[in-house]
């Protein structure tokens, strides 16, 4: 069961950095709030928490509107579009290779000082209705620190 649990997660995880096309944006408007290299803290999928051994192998740097997610010595790169306009704000994450290449992942956010966190759906292509994971919603709620 481990290990399902943690090739689901390194799956959405990788995923997560990644996209198709790079998305057109004025630059003025390049969100630049979640530039940086992030490490997990905290997984849980469907519920059940990823050993921390295995979640500080996972970390995101961002720029601008790309991904590099790095997890289990494997690396995928995508981008991303951010929506703002919305509560709580919204990511449509877009894998550029791996698993889930040509597929768009969505997911919510939200920023506190240094800790970054974000709830994935993995079962639908509806936006997470909140940061919580159990096994009915199946998300992936990942906590990160810069």
């Amino acid at each position: 069961m481990r290990k399902l649990i943690y090739a689901s997660v390194l799956t959405i995880s990788l995923a997560a950095c990644g996209g198709n096309t790079e998305p057109e944006i004025e630059a003025s408007k390049v969100p630049t709030h979640l530039n940086g290299n992030w490490n997990a803290t905290s997984l849980v999928m469907g519920g059940n928490e990823l050993p921390a051994e295995m979640t500080k192998e996972i970390s995101i740097t961002i720029n601008n509107l790309t991904y590099e997610t790095r997890a289990m010595g494997q690396k995928e790169t995508g981008t991303m579009v951010y929506h703002d306009d919305h509560t709580p704000l919204r990511l449509d994450i877009m894998p550029k290779n791996g698993p889930m290449a040509g597929n768009t992942l969505k997911a919510i956010y939200k920023l506190e000082g240094e800790k970054l966190t974000v709830a994935y759906n993995t079962t639908s292509e509806d936006y997470p209705s909140g940061f919580y994971s159990n096994a009915e919603n199946g998300y992936l709620v990942t906590v990160y620190t810069r």
